[in-house]
């Protein structure tokens, strides 16, 4: 079953400041199945984080069309959540309201225990009062997930959410999203900047290429779940992957004109 398909999309932003239109997506073709796990990856400024806010609903295609379930998207809705990179918590809440913030359903009392089900699942039970000046990076950015999950969307939408955190805090969190996925085999569209990261959580990975972005490569990943992030990371085959995926990135990277170090 197809939950989202774009058609030859594309997209163009006017810049005020030197009078042109910029071209972000074009004819961009792209199909995600029913809980399938899809990371795009891309070079900086490919249009990664662009089509992902189009599937969104935030922003509307300049050109072609986008579906989710075979109906055209035309605003966000509740069938598709985001999670962002800056976490986008309420700072006057505690990680409890953050979590309940989107649950419409039940009484109060049902709506409590759903958001505390789901604090739980992303290891933070006993932080409930707590509010996000006093977690960590990675914690916030567990209540993210957390606040996105509970309100049970059919397509998780996530913009390279794990960016801005640390090596070791990003790798605990990539184990947290793969058993969290596993769990709920939610629909996932995923946005990163490392070819690691596409390669431990994925189904498939889409290469992107360099602006105005369209699907360079869509590259299937071979490996059965459950995965431990620790044995893809010195696994051969999966290396030899990472190299193939990165010298498609860095081809692009090089046109743009960018710095290539490695993946």
């Amino acid at each position: 079953m197809e939950r989202v398909a774009l058609r030859g999309v594309s997209k163009s932003f006017r810049d005020a400041r030197r009078g042109v239109e910029v071209a972000a997506l074009e004819n961009c073709n792209l199909a995600v199945s029913d809980r399938e796990f899809v990371s795009i990856l891309g070079p900086s400024g490919c249009g990664k984080s662009t089509l992902l806010y189009i599937v969104a609903g935030f922003i509307p295609a300049g050109a072609g069309e986008v579906l989710v379930d075979g109906r055209p998207v035309t605003g966000p809705g509740r069938d598709r959540g985001i999670v962002f990179q800056e976490y986008a918590l309420f700072p006057w809440q505690t990680v409890l309201d953050n979590v309940r913030y989107g649950i419409r359903e039940g009484s109060p009392a049902e709506r409590d225990a759903r958001a505390r089900e789901f604090i739980a699942k992303v290891g933070l039970a006993g932080f409930e009062r707590h509010y996000p000046r006093e977690l960590s990076g990675g914690m916030k950015q567990r209540v993210a997930l957390a606040r996105t999950l509970a309100y049970d969307p059919d397509i998780l939408l996530m913009d390279e959410p794990f960016g801005a955190l640390d090596t070791q805090t990003r790798l605990l969190m990539q184990e947290e999203l793969l058993r969290i996925w596993e769990a709920n085999q939610k629909t996932i569209l995923f946005v990163t900047h490392s070819v690691e990261e596409a390669v431990v959580l994925s189904d498939r990975v889409v290469v992107m290429t360099a602006r105005p972005g369209t699907v360079k490569r869509s590259v299937n990943i071979p490996f059965k779940r459950p995965r431990l992030v620790e044995t893809l990371m010195h696994d051969v085959e999966a290396m030899e992957l990472r190299a193939d995926l990165w010298q498609l990135v860095k081809e692009e990277v090089l046109r743009a004109g960018g710095a290539a170090g490695g993946p």
